[in-house]
């Protein structure tokens, strides 16, 4: 079976024909699952163009297209495994999005901005388990690897982030979704007397679910961000993405299920750098 661009769901349990070489190209990733007796041998990159839109899946890639310069790697099963799950995940740090453009809430006002970050790929076996969390890993990548970044008050006090840039959209209508980018509503309130200048936010995408709806469009929760009169900051994060952009189907867990309880402890980290003017 060959797919080419257009929607369609990358992801899920994928049926391979043993002895033949698999390639999916998910935006920036090229990934490669080579189906062998007792062994898989995968290989990927995730160099390409980080705005890309492909989306193709070719299940038997002839050996002479390979690219000699991919890097391969073997793992060792118990058996000949055919079927796989690819299932998409949020990045395994933060993520720091710039806009691209100065932006500014004035006093008393409230916006919605549409953010995108990028997302990380694990391979799991698809055997059959009661709880398919439970599948055990094959292994997991960057289906785009942003840059590195430090976000903290100083050098000592912070942590490493990703860092991303964004057109910080404001309408629905203007966004492109692309396979291997997640998008995140943010509402904003900004409560305080004063106009709120920012320069980049913080995105907490390690304890964020991952969601898709019927036109295959990948999606987190809807965080809503609050400035208020005493210059406290407060962050909800939502059950799901907005219903008017539904039906939605969970797709992956927080990387760290602590998030669903992170009103109350992230107040404080999100005042002191939650908002950069």
């Amino acid at each position: 079976m060959n797919e080419t661009n257009g929607s369609f769901r990358w992801w899920g349990e994928q049926n391979l024909a043993p002895q033949t070489v698999a390639h999916w190209q998910l935006g920036s990733l090229d990934l490669f699952i080579d189906t062998r007796e007792n062994e898989l041998r995968i290989a990927y990159s995730n160099k390409g163009d980080p705005l890309a839109d492909a989306r193709m899946m070719s299940a038997d890639v002839p050996p002479g297209e390979l690219d000699p310069k991919l890097e391969w790697s073997r793992y060792m099963l118990g058996e000949t495994r055919q079927k796989l799950e690819l299932r998409p995940i949020l990045a395994d740090r933060p993520v720091i999005s710039r806009p691209t453009t100065a932006t500014y809430l004035l006093s008393r006002e409230t916006m919605t901005l549409f953010l995108s970050t990028p997302l990380w790929l694990r391979i799991y076996t698809a055997v059959k388990v009661a709880d398919p969390n439970a599948r055990p890993m094959v292994t997991e990548m960057p289906m785009y690897r942003p840059s590195d970044t430090w976000f903290g008050a100083s050098m000592t006090e912070g942590e490493f982030c990703y860092a991303s840039r964004t057109q910080a959209r404001t309408q629905i209508d203007g966004i492109k979704f692309r396979p291997h980018r997640a998008t995140t509503p943010i509402v904003l309130h900004n409560h305080s007397a004063t106009t709120l200048a920012f320069d980049r936010i913080k995105i907490p995408v390690t304890h964020l679910p991952l969601f898709a709806n019927t036109k295959h469009q990948l999606w987190t929760p809807t965080l809503q961000l609050t400035l208020g009169e005493a210059q406290t900051t407060e962050i909800k994060i939502g059950e799901h993405p907005p219903d008017t952009h539904g039906p939605w189907e969970r797709i992956s867990a927080p990387r760290d299920p602590t998030g669903l309880r992170l009103v109350d402890t992230v107040k404080m980290f999100l005042y002191r750098g939650l908002f950069h003017d």
